[in-house]
């Protein structure tokens, strides 16, 4: 079930009343019960998924715990996982989510094994850290170390209600008004054929694609840590401003932070890292790159972007990066360009589509435009453009952050959501583009 769907929007207001009025011991169970609800209205199979995936993981890590062949148990864990969440995909069933979960739970199998944490005794408790439903759908990944305790003493107060509150506006206010737009410009786009596109149009609706995806993780970030909030838990942010970085490796230590930090924590480190010298170093950056674009799906053009990721993270590691740290504004020029050409991989599954629109980022490579011009198709989508543009900068949060200071920032803030919700009952609801993950 999407945050910005209207029926979620009743679900919360009912959840967060049973749990602001049941009693303190109770309120992990009425946690646990409406997470689980969460996810069985979103999809009946992913509700089923989740109920065994946390079931099954829940008996991993006791058994990781309490056996002399640890390792073992691990690894057929984690093949258990992916297997798993493999045939789900394969089996068409609608599995929300499912990606986040299974990342969740070998995580915790991986730190259980480790010794890092003790593992859970109690099937609810753990079902709580698992299924946790503002993070269940597109993240953050945290450490079970990082939620547990939170989840047993939840902190409520009425400032971290006025702060969820807050932050949950904001990203749903982005999520209707300005990603769902884009993303329509890009699919209004991308469906044509490309000889109708002029070199201009082409150029910023590719660039609304990526702004796109930025403005989808920021909004479900900021609506998930101010839902945490709201029940008095803190979670971490997962964007961190990616497109003001200054090299492609810092971007992705930016964009979807507790994801980079996953991949670091339990794939690049366990492989050595950069502890093996140059080829080693190599070897790892190019198997992480292609572990996280598999992830993404199982299509060529995810391998090709991984290895046109890899390849510009290890150009800067050996050579470009000393010298673009000499440089002020063109490391953020160079980001730009090489993130925007690098959405043309990841957009297309199609190759020859991809070709054809590339030629049209050429400017005199090829024949005039049809007629689809900048002026009749892009301009229509300007202002969420604008207010995405807005978003890759830190103002619309501080601003947010400071409402206290300002009545105008509450009665526009307040007026952008009303508006948002207008638009949700008029056309129905809007998904992620990451649930299916």
């Amino acid at each position: 079930m999407s945050f910005t769907y209207i029926r979620f929007l009743f679900f919360l207001v009912g959840l967060l009343a049973l749990y602001s009025f049941s009693p303190a011991g109770l309120r992990r169970y009425v946690l646990v019960l409406g997470s689980l609800v969460f996810c069985f209205v979103g999809s009946f199979w992913g509700g089923v998924a989740a109920l065994c995936f946390t079931a099954v993981n829940f008996g991993l890590g006791g058994l990781i715990a309490n056996t002399r062949k640890a390792r073992l148990v691990l690894i057929l864990g984690i093949v258990a996982n992916v297997v798993s969440l493999y045939l789900f995909k394969l089996s068409g069933r609608p599995v929300i989510g499912l990606s986040f979960l299974v990342l969740t739970c070998i995580g915790y199998l991986v730190d259980v094994s480790r010794g890092e944490i003790e593992a859970e005794s109690s099937l609810v408790r753990f079902a709580g850290f698992a299924a946790f439903f503002p993070k269940y759908g597109m993240g953050p990944l945290v450490h079970y170390s990082e939620l547990a305790e939170q989840l047993d003493k939840p902190n409520l107060r009425v400032e971290y209600l006025q702060e969820g509150l807050s932050s949950f506006v904001l990203g749903f206010v982005i999520k209707v008004l300005s990603a769902d737009r884009l993303w329509k410009l890009w699919t209004t786009v991308s469906a044509v054929d490309p000889a109708r596109l002029t070199f201009l149009l082409s150029w910023t609706s590719l660039f609304s694609f990526g702004l796109s995806l930025y403005l989808q993780w920021q909004s479900y970030s900021l609506m998930a840590v101010g839902l945490a909030r709201l029940f008095g838990i803190q979670l971490p942010g997962n964007m961190n401003y990616p497109y003001l970085a200054r090299g492609i490796r810092d971007f992705f230590r930016r964009w979807h932070t507790t994801f980079y930090r996953w991949m670091q924590d339990y794939v690049y480190q366990p492989l050595g890292g950069n502890r093996g010298g140059m080829p080693r170093t190599v070897i790892n950056v190019v198997l992480v790159c292609l572990l996280a674009g598999l992830w993404h799906g199982a299509h060529w053009n995810y391998v090709v972007w991984a290895l046109f990721i890899a390849g510009w993270m290890l150009f800067e590691r050996y050579w470009l990066g000393k010298r673009l740290h000499r440089m002020r504004i063109v490391p953020h020029l160079y980001v730009l360009l090489v993130i925007t050409l690098s959405w043309l991989l990841f957009a297309f599954h199609d190759f020859g589509a991809m070709g054809r629109f590339f030629v049209r980022l050429i400017p005199f490579m090829s024949k005039k435009a049809v007629n689809m011009t900048f002026k009749t198709t892009f301009l229509p989508y300007l202002p969420s453009f604008l207010a995405g543009i807005l978003c890759l900068f830190p103002l619309p949060e501080n601003l947010v952050r400071q409402r206290n200071r300002s009545w105008v920032v509450s009665v526009l803030l307040s007026a952008l959501f009303f508006w948002a919700v207008y638009l949700l009952i008029m056309g129905g609801g809007t998904s992620f583009l990451y649930l299916n993950l």
